[in-house]
């Protein structure tokens, strides 16, 4: 910039440019991190994506959700054939006795025992149930149906979550080069300021030169915090993708750009939340299986009419009743094979009606809940909404003040040269240019989770972003 300017300067345009680059810094303390080595695995967004829905731990806790859904499915489909099927055997020691049963009196003999071995062998299989065994197995495909919404319900926050530290990472990385030309022009100033004391200038005292180095240490600390910030970033980004906390990981470089995406009208962008929202898949499929609940407890008022048949072995070596009579019957030894229609009916009146009536609250407080879920989804797009359009605006504002900073600069400079303008002209220009700089990127970054937000509460992949045809 010429002897011109060191001669110029003066300690208040000196602190004015100084705070200014240290607000840059500031705004990019966390971009700084060690270069990857070259073994890195290095994912594109759309990689990174795809490896959190499946290495992902938090979501494979909701797909374990989702198996226990179609365990309990699997135990209400079996529960209609069979429900009493039990086996049961016995065994003892009995005294030794044989003879007829007119005999009298029986010859036994406490001082002689042999074994007893019984096997009984119970089954039921009700012939209907009035709809109660039916309804539990409509439930329970319901009850998967809203795991498996939970499970996309889930997928959406990581999607969202992953999304937020990949473009958090590349934000880090435009504020870098920003980051470095502050340093640069700290440096500058110090030099200068080195060179006029050793002039002897009136213009800067040692004073000027001790603030500099305040403000170098304050940039190296932030350097450091950057270094830690950045490396726990990506750690956070290793748990979300289920990548090993020691492997060499980073994302793939590349630049922050406007989003070429056109806002929907806000009715349409409900009206799409309505049929894709998982949340409002899950909640229905609830209200459905709450449904069928009550009616399968109101079937309980009904008896439940079944076949049951009953199998017996009974034997004891030590005893033998010498008879055939049919009408005599021996309690050690025989072979029994029974089969009969019968009623289940259960006597606790009180318990199944407090079942009823429970059963009843519960589906009204799920029909609550879904309306509620309803007026919660269209408060959330109208929020995603008005916040997408605002972070629009605001990166539309960051592009002019971008240019307009860059414009301010070089017609800064030029009147400098030509000696119209002064060293503080100057240096407010080159802090406002950066100023504007980190700005942009900051207002693209918004712009970015503002339109991941309102896909999320569309129901909308996250990774659809950005693939319209339309442009800003």
């Amino acid at each position: 910039m010429g002897k011109g300017l060191l001669v110029r300067m003066n300690r208040s345009t000196l602190q004015g440019l100084l705070g200014g680059l240290m607000g840059i810094v500031i705004v990019a303390q966390p971009a700084l991190a060690q270069p990857p080595a070259p073994d890195t695995l290095r994912l594109s967004l759309r990689q990174c994506l795809e490896r959190a829905m499946s290495g992902n731990l938090d979501l494979q806790e909701s797909q374990l959700e989702r198996e226990r859904a179609f365990v309990d499915q699997f135990e209400a489909d079996m529960s209609r054939w069979l429900p009493v099927f039990e086996v049961r055997s016995y065994g003892s020691m009995v005294k030794n006795a044989r003879g007829y049963v007119t005999d009298d009196p029986l010859t036994t003999s406490w001082d002689h025992f042999g074994p007893y071995f019984e096997i009984k062998v119970q089954a039921a299989q009700p012939i209907t149930s009035f709809g109660r065994v039916s309804a539990l197995r409509r439930a329970a495909r319901f009850g998967v149906l809203a795991r498996e919404a939970g499970v996309d319900v889930r997928r959406a926050q990581v999607a969202g979550e992953v999304y937020r530290l990949y473009y958090g990472i590349l934000l880090a990385r435009e504020l870098l080069d920003i980051l470095r030309d502050a340093s640069d022009k700290i440096d500058v100033a110090r030099e200068r300021v080195q060179t006029m004391l050793k002039q002897e200038s009136d213009k800067v005292t040692t004073v000027d030169l001790a603030k500099i180095d305040v403000y170098r240490f304050e940039l190296e600390r932030k350097r450091i915090e950057a270094e830690k910030n950045i490396t726990l970033a990506l750690g956070a980004m290793r748990r979300a993708l289920g990548i090993a906390y020691d492997a060499p990981f980073d994302i793939q470089s590349s630049r922050l750009r406007p989003i070429p995406e056109r806002l929907p009208t806000l009715d349409s962008l409900r009206t799409f939340a309505f049929l894709n929202r998982p949340e409002i898949a899950q909640v229905s499929a609830a209200v459905e299986a709450r449904r069928l609940q009550v009616i399968a407890a109101e079937a309980e008022r009904w008896p439940t009419p079944f076949i049951g048949a009953e199998f017996n072995y009974r034997v004891a070596p030590g005893r033998e009743l010498l008879t055939k009579n049919p009408f005599v019957s021996d309690a050690y030894n025989g072979l029994g094979l029974k089969a009969a229609f019968g009623l289940q009916y259960s006597l606790d009146l009180s318990g199944r009606e407090a079942r009823i009536r429970r059963a009843r609250i519960e589906y009204r407080e799920m029909l609550r809940k879904r309306e509620w879920a309803r007026a919660s989804i269209a408060l959330e797009v109208e929020k995603a909404y008005l916040e997408a359009d605002e972070a629009e605006r605001n990166s539309a504002l960051g592009r002019r003040s971008r240019s307009a900073g860059s414009a301010w600069l070089v017609q800064t400079k030029d009147r400098y040269d030509l000696g119209v303008a002064s060293t503080r002209d100057l240096l407010e220009a080159y802090a406002a240019y950066s100023k504007s700089q980190s700005d942009y990127y900051q207002t693209l970054y918004d712009h970015y989770l503002a339109v991941a937000e309102l896909y999320r509460t569309i129901g909308r992949p996250i990774w659809e972003i950005g693939q319209s045809n339309t442009s800003n």
